[in-house]
């Protein structure tokens, strides 16, 4: 009788941050950071700006992007297979540079979650089956809404959960110290957090492993604010496996929350401000220095989850994004400094990492 060999299947699902590029990505792609996608057997990636020709943009925000429909066909060929769409740039040319999207995207037979042409198409999750068998579910979702970007019943959007905020001030406080920020409190709104519970648990009823992708945070900022925790919580007590959050192109903490982990922010993959519109002028900065450190991280986080024993099993690469150059990974000093304020920022949160010889770094529960 002929010998039988098993082979070893360790299905690997990759996760990038926001990608928005001003040119096209050079064909070869091995020696890039984006080298990673290739072994992997689901990519997703937060597309931060609609792929369309469309000329007048349909937003007054201070900042309004869009990206070469030819970009679709070229993260496709990077590896990339699930595009998140839910975001606050994904409406900047309005339904016309959404639908566009849209049909790029199908034309070239990729998935999306996070957008539709109606609220229905936008909040549907995508479900793959992974080698081994393993089903694999894929929800994405924006807590960074301009208004009317929300998909409704009736008309196109992104898959919006909305937050509120309250500023707190401390009058006998500021008497004697005038210029004081005020506390900002967030909470995500109760009735999208019962929405999305629903949905969750909906989807998690019919898949292995559930993955969230979530637009969400304070740009440029470390720091991780109310809403976050709350939502990530409970994303994962409702059903989520894992949450990959994205938005402020800085990387913020991992949390390991029921032995199930958090990426508050991994930054951005592949992104570029130029040829970008300016549309609202203000004396004001949006993101005052009294509010602490900010600014645009170029260290990024490239996240895998594979699969043993059908166990997922996650770890971490850090990634050096210049504009729209494909990322490199990080190698020698500057690994280690990124892997340090890795730890400290996260320390809060109960997670625990471990780097590898080639310069990886698991995630591991607190113990």
């Amino acid at each position: 009788m002929a010998d039988i060999i098993m082979r070893e299947v360790n299905p690997t699902i990759s996760f990038g941050g926001d990608v928005r590029v001003a040119k096209p990505l050079p064909t070869r792609l091995k020696n890039s950071a984006l080298g990673l996608f290739q072994g992997s057997n689901e990519v997703v990636v937060n597309l931060e700006a609609p792929a369309t020709d469309a000329a007048l943009p349909q937003s007054r925000k201070w900042a309004v992007l869009k990206q070469s429909p030819a970009v679709i066909g070229q993260l496709k060929t990077a590896g990339v297979t699930i595009f998140h769409l839910a975001n606050n740039h994904m409406m900047d040319y309005g339904a016309k540079g959404l639908t566009d999207t849209l049909r790029t995207i199908d034309s070239a037979g990729v998935s999306r979650i996070g957008a539709g042409v109606d609220a229905e198409e936008a909040f549907r999750p995508v479900i793959k089956t992974l080698p081994g068998g393993i089903r694999a579910g894929f929800s994405g979702v924006s807590c960074t809404n301009p208004p009317a970007s929300g998909a409704t019943k009736l008309s196109p959007g992104v898959a919006a959960i909305n937050v509120h905020s309250w500023f707190y001030v401390e009058n006998s406080f500021l008497l004697e110290n005038p210029g004081t920020p005020p506390i900002v409190v967030s909470k995500v709104s109760q009735k999208d957090l019962n929405f999305v519970g629903r949905l969750v648990r909906s989807v998690k009823n019919t898949v292995d492993f559930l993955a969230v992708t979530v637009h969400w945070g304070v740009p440029f900022q470390e720091y991780v604010v109310d809403y976050q925790v709350e939502l990530g919580h409970a994303l994962i007590d409702w059903g989520a496996d894992l949450i990959v959050g994205h938005h402020t192109h800085t990387i913020q903490a991992v949390e390991m929350y029921k032995s199930k982990p958090i990426f508050y922010g991994i930054g951005h993959l592949m992104f570029t401000l130029k040829g970008y519109r300016r549309t609202l002028n203000s004396p004001i900065n949006p993101f005052p220095p009294n509010v602490g450190h900010w600014g645009m991280s170029p260290s990024n986080l490239i996240v895998s989850v594979k699969f043993r024993d059908n166990m997922p099993a996650y770890r971490i690469h850090f990634a050096y994004c210049q504009s729209d150059n494909p990322p490199i990974l990080l190698t020698g000093r500057q690994l280690v400094d990124e892997f340090t304020k890795l730890r400290v920022i996260s320390k809060r949160f109960g997670a625990n990492f471990a780097m590898e010889d080639d310069g990886a770094v698991d995630v591991l529960a607190k113990h």
